[in-house]
């Protein structure tokens, strides 16, 4: 159900509905190009974990690390844990063993019962930040990596439905494309 690449390609997250997900470190494109050469079968696969969980994830992304720490990898779930969204981290450092790789925390941060159910979950270049968009608010989480994240909400206004809108109640936002990274 989710499927996750983080910016530089070196690694891949794949998540069922809920309680699994696994995390690919990808070999290289040099790796790739010298199987190819030898008209080797291409493994794109170099290691893999499996991760256990206790909930329904909701979300996956890789956020974007600072620029000058290429090699920090930045893993965010959101997972429906007891009916409460939850934000689980993961992180760790390029070539690291993927079996040592745990959350920041168990629990993770809980989410504000406003933001509970999101909409989407769109990652920022800047400061491994993101924007959490939900059906009434939209808001710029930072801080996640220093353990207490801070929401700053933006965009507050409630757009009426257009000639457009088929549906019963607001328009709702969606994502119908991703934009390249």
């Amino acid at each position: 159900k989710h499927l996750a690449v983080d910016p530089s390609s070196r690694y891949m997250a794949i998540g069922c509905s809920e309680r699994l997900f696994t995390i690919y470190a990808l070999h290289s494109r040099t790796k790739l190009k010298e199987q190819a050469s030898k008209s080797l079968e291409l493994h794109h696969v170099e290691s893999e974990h499996v991760i256990a969980l206790n909930g329904l994830i909701q979300k996956m992304v890789f956020l974007y690390p600072s620029p000058d720490d290429e090699g920090h990898i930045i893993l965010l779930l959101l997972v429906i844990i007891k009916g409460k969204t939850r934000m689980l981290l993961y992180e760790w450092e390029t070539g690291s063993e993927l079996k040592q790789i745990r959350p920041h925390s168990i629990k993770g941060h809980l989410l504000e019962k406003s933001r509970q159910l999101p909409l989407l979950l769109i990652p920022l270049t800047l400061k491994s930040s993101f924007i959490l968009v939900c059906a009434d608010s939209m808001a710029v989480c930072q801080g996640i990596l220093q353990g207490s994240p801070t929401f700053i909400d933006f965009n507050n206004r409630i757009d009426e439905p257009t000639e457009l809108h088929h549906g019963s109640g607001r328009p709702l936002w969606t994502a119908w494309t991703r934009p390249p990274r």
